[in-house]
């Protein structure tokens, strides 16, 4: 939605809230291995997400300099 309405606002917020979920499913399923196993789960899929949204907003939304 962020693409096609070339809105960074959009993906700032869906990017957010993704990092939000993605924080809370390692703790809630990954628990039982430990605080170390979640938290590496956890910023494996930060810095995923991250290198999407910058790829994203790289290629999609127009530059606003």
């Amino acid at each position: 939605m962020s693409i096609a309405h070339q809105s960074r606002y959009l993906l700032g917020s869906a990017s957010f809230f993704l990092v939000l979920t993605i924080i809370t499913i390692p703790f809630k399923y990954f628990s039982d291995y430990g605080v170390t196993t979640s938290l590496i789960i956890a910023s494996v899929g930060l810095l995923g997400t991250a290198a999407a949204a910058t790829s994203i907003n790289k290629s999609y939304l127009k530059s606003t300099k």
